[in-house]
């Protein structure tokens, strides 16, 4: 059977539900758990992007994959940003799991940390009544070269703080 396809159309234009459900059907068939957990990156990143909520979009499914799976670079590189979906306990648990020491999990985290916080800024924002509106249009490509519309729509403020990001 051919496994369950994830690709830009899917992670960026599909709901939180179906998106957890292909998620789950993907790892199910797959295993992956390095490419489940980069999916699940872009995840987080929609949600800051846009206004729909995809913060706990396969919170379940993370939460299996880093209490049991196999340890390896990408688990180790991201987990950070998947923390809150775990209880203290837990949480040293998936540390003690992925890392030897303390020195490790500085070195795979560094980086991710840093975006963390501007992930997290987000989370903890308010969404205030503008009277204006922007819609962010863009184009994807799939394998076959074919061009997929993406739609984002986003408030005023939140495109004055991407402006500030970029730059």
């Amino acid at each position: 059977m051919e496994a369950v396809k994830l690709g830009q159309r899917q992670l960026f234009a599909m709901g939180e539900k179906s998106l957890s459900k292909r998620l789950g059907q993907f790892y199910q068939q797959t295993g992956n758990t390095a490419e489940v957990v980069e999916f699940a990156v872009a995840t987080l990143i929609r949600h800051t992007l846009c206004l729909a909520d995809f913060s706990n979009c396969c919170k379940t499914l993370l939460r299996e994959i880093f209490l049991t799976s196999k340890p390896n670079n990408t688990l180790r590189q991201y987990c950070v940003l998947f923390q809150d979906y775990f209880e203290a306990e837990e949480w040293q648990q998936v540390l003690d799991r992925l890392f030897q020491n303390r020195k490790e999990y500085k070195k795979f985290t560094k980086e991710t940390c840093l975006y963390k916080k501007l992930l997290d800024k987000k989370n903890q924002e308010v969404p205030e009544p503008s009277e204006y509106q922007f819609n962010i249009v863009s184009v994807f490509k799939d394998a076959a070269g074919k061009k997929t519309p993406g739609l984002c729509a986003m408030p005023n403020r939140f495109v004055q703080k991407l402006k500030r990001v970029r730059s």
